[in-house]
């Protein structure tokens, strides 16, 4: 595992537009996406991948970014949440059907598109997909952002107390009584599903490892290329739990970037900061640069 230091600034090119897309889910279930088309060349095709109770939304700056520079972004929404948060969707939504039916889904529908092979861009539960599906590893490669695991030891003084108190009082009366899990919980309304499955990981012993079948060694295979984000002041993915997954990824070349407030000029960043635009450009070039660099057929 190597370190690396942010980019120098890519120029602007052209300008592109977006549209919302229709993707069908392994078991045939429609999912809402959006494509970030660029105009003229695309150098490069992306698929995002968002986390748990993150709507797709969170990617539209970024997403304009990089068609504006020739590269296409696309993202989609699971089901039971964001645009994809149907009656039936929520009802049958599951973490480990989001990664098997949804993202696996999404992937198909960007190789069979557009003729390619995208590259990944996992956003917490969007990188442990890797771990759940098989069909992801023929991604050309991965950009993960704050993916990690979970358990409580990873957090240390308040923040561990607010994490043992979602996995021991707030997840286990929410998903009790609602379904969907209302807004105030994680931000997002949230199927019980996903809730549900979301609380065993939480409260096993080595996070998903301990309920999806084969997940440890799935991450030992993937063998393509990781650029990995680990954000110092994210509450969710502290760098801890963010080592945690990455030292899974045994057979893959994994560059990890460690990220603070300060090398932005920023107050904070938390979870989701690095898809917001202030002061997100030298790190959207790299992403940009190692995007290009894993597709050498365009």
């Amino acid at each position: 595992m190597s370190e690396q230091t942010l980019c120098s600034p890519v120029p602007d090119s052209r300008k592109a537009a977006s549209n919302s897309v229709d993707i069908a889910a392994v078991d045939g279930h429609r999912l809402r996406g959006r494509v970030y088309e660029p105009v003229g060349r695309t150098h490069a095709t992306i698929l995002a991948l968002p986390g748990i109770g993150v709507p797709q939304r969170v990617f539209r700056h970024v997403g304009d970014w990089f068609a504006d520079r020739g590269v296409r972004l696309v993202s989609v929404d699971y089901r039971g949440i964001g645009e994809s948060a149907t009656q039936d969707g929520i009802a049958t939504a599951s973490l480990s059907k989001w990664a098997r039916a949804d993202a696996v889904g999404a992937f198909r529908f960007v190789c069979k598109r557009y003729s390619t092979v995208p590259v990944l861009l996992g956003h917490s539960f969007g990188g442990q997909a890797l771990g759940i599906a098989e069909e992801l590893h023929e991604a050309r490669a991965a950009i993960l952002v704050g993916s990690q695991l979970g358990h409580p030891h990873h957090w240390d003084g308040l923040s561990r107390l607010k994490v043992e108190l979602l996995w021991r009082a707030l997840l286990p009366v929410t998903t009790r009584f609602f379904d969907p899990i209302p807004k105030w919980v994680v931000g997002e309304e949230l199927p019980g599903g996903v809730a549900r499955e979301w609380l065993s990981w939480g409260r096993g012993s080595d996070w998903l490892m301990t309920h999806i079948e084969g997940a440890d060694a799935r991450y030992a295979r993937f063998s393509r290329p990781i650029l990995a984000y680990a954000i110092s002041d994210d509450d969710i993915a502290p760098p801890r739990a963010v080592d945690d997954l990455l030292q899974r990824f045994r057979s893959a070349d994994v560059t990890r970037v460690d990220i603070t407030p300060e090398a932005l000029g920023r107050p904070s960043i938390g979870h989701v900061g690095l898809f917001r635009p202030r002061n997100t450009d030298r790190v959207w070039e790299h992403w940009l640069r190692f995007a290009k660099e894993m597709n050498h057929d365009y």
